[in-house]
Order: C-alpha cells, then sequence, then structure tokens
C-alpha cells in the first residue's frame, strides 16, 4: 500500500494518470466494438426475416399457380 502512496503522490502521478486515461480508452473502444456488434447482429436478424418472408411469399404464390388455367399457345409444349 505505500509503494501506491509513493507512486501517486511522487512525480509519478502523472504515469497513474496516463495508464488510468489509457484504460479508460480501452475499455470505450471495448464497449463500442460490441455496441456496434449488437446492431449489427439486430439488422441481419432484420434482414433474415424479410428473406424468409419472401421465401414463403415465393411458396405460396407457387402453390396458386394453377396451369390448367394457362392457355398454352406453343404447339411444341415447351415449357
Amino acid at each position: 500500500m505505500g509503494t501506491i502512496v509513493s507512486l501517486i503522490s511522487g512525480g509519478n502521478g502523472l504515469l497513474v494518470a496516463l495508464g488510468v486515461f489509457l484504460a479508460g480508452l480501452v475499455a470505450a473502444f471495448l464497449k463500442g466494438r460490441s455496441v456496434e456488434r449488437s446492431k449489427q447482429n439486430e439488422r441481419n436478424s432484420d434482414a433474415l426475416q424479410n428473406h424468409y418472408k419472401d421465401v414463403a411469399d415465393a411458396v405460396d404464390a407457387r402453390s396458386r399457380f394453377n396451369p390448367d388455367g394457362v392457355r398454352n399457345d406453343d404447339p411444341y409444349r415447351r415449357d
């Protein structure tokens, strides 16, 4: 405990303050990365839900297609 007090009270107080400042910068940087990562995950989740909706709509449209009601003008019966 005496060495910590001597570091703060001596000429090394500036070094301690600089260390605390750098630790704060690193913590803020890591917190920002975490927040940005969670925002990106949320955007990805929304995009995936929209994709699932598009796929479901396509399946629904395909199931509603009635080939008997389509007029076939192709004499060779090509697709």
